[in-house]
């Protein structure tokens, strides 16, 4: 449900395209998000939910360093 317009959509996950074009976009929006932050020289962490963010930080920086 979109919390904006209270919009519901349904979405057939089992279609191996559509997984296949979401997969494409997913990475072309994560490798243009990395070049952004390569290019404006800004530190970055990508943190997945299901890991701990704590050590995902620590490394962030103690690369700084």
């Amino acid at each position: 449900k979109d919390a904006e317009t209270g919009r519901e959509q349904w979405i057939d996950t089992s279609s191996s395209a559509l997984r296949r074009t979401h997969h494409d976009w997913w990475v072309q929006s994560q490798t243009a998000l990395n070049e952004m932050f390569t290019k404006s020289n800004v530190d970055y962490v990508s943190v997945r939910t299901d890991y701990d963010y704590v050590k995902a930080l620590l490394n962030l920086f103690a690369k700084r360093n």
